[in-house]
């Protein structure tokens, strides 16, 4: 499901140009063009140090669990130790193949500095796989983090930007994404019901599970 927030009704002057096909692999682009101070490099952690609840929790909250939670799109729950530890060394085989979180920015070429970046650190995926080596210790409860707090899933995260809804809402077609296999590009048609040349100001796709 895509919003828009349109900017004003139509003026007299020329129409504004935009490509209306948008799907959600590009869309993840959206917002990181702008450059931020470089972090300094940090040395890799020590794996006898490295606990989930010292430090893959946090990691987990800040990148994973917003989609891996219940109710969310991710095919399993990280929330807790007990979820999270069956699926260690599958963690930590797709975060150091950069395959999750699936933001597949080219790591070697271009602006490498942005701002709303996805990825891991190259220190979060050597935490996560220092700590899977060293048998995924769970580490003193008291050094857990508080429980994540997540946004209201049925509203566009936008709309406190914009202090409105999106003037349009376009609803795709459901579709069954197979439990094994390739990744699929799955580009939906889709009417965005405007009939009149408008300014789009912003832009944002929801998931959402098929009822």
């Amino acid at each position: 499901m895509a919003a828009s927030w349109l900017s004003g009704p139509r003026s007299s002057g020329p129409p504004c140009r935009f490509h209306a096909l948008l799907f959600v692999p590009l869309l993840a682009a959206f917002g990181a063009s702008e450059l931020v101070a470089a972090a300094p490099v940090e040395p890799d952690p020590d794996p006898e140090q490295v606990t989930f609840a010292g430090d893959v929790a946090l990691i987990l909250q800040e990148n994973c669990q917003n989609c891996h939670r219940p109710g969310g799109i991710g095919p399993m729950s990280l929330l807790t130790y007990d979820e999270v530890r069956p699926w260690a060394q599958v963690i930590k085989l797709r975060v150091q193949q950069r395959e999750m979180p699936p933001y597949h920015y080219d790591t070697e070429v271009g602006i490498q500095d942005l701002k709303n970046d996805w990825r891991l650190s190259e220190e979060e995926i050597s935490t996560l796989a220092a700590w899977v080596d060293a048998g995924a210790p769970m580490g003193d409860p008291a050094d857990m983090p508080a429980p994540a707090q997540f946004a209201d899933g049925s509203r566009f995260g936008l709309e406190n930007y914009f202090e409105r809804p999106p003037d349009v809402v376009v609803t795709s077609p459901p579709y069954a994404v197979p439990e094994m296999g390739a990744d699929r590009w799955w580009r939906p048609t889709v009417s965005s019901g405007i009939t009149d040349s408008r300014c789009i100001a912003g832009v944002e796709t929801m998931p959402a599970l098929a009822s």
